[in-house]
């Protein structure tokens, strides 16, 4: 029950015209990854970062 509404609470602010928040790198920017540290450029969905 809890998951079902975290979902839908999810979906009703998805819709909302609440500011979304976003970070820019730039080029080279070094990102700790699983497997030591990668330029931001070869981050791709899925890898696992430190944030």
């Amino acid at each position: 029950m809890k998951k079902f509404i975290a979902l839908l609470l999810f979906f009703a602010l998805s819709f909302t015209s609440l500011p979304l928040a976003y970070a820019d790198f730039a080029n080279g920017t070094l990102v700790q990854t699983e497997v030591g540290f990668k330029p931001i450029e070869q981050i791709r969905v899925g890898d696992l970062v430190q944030a």
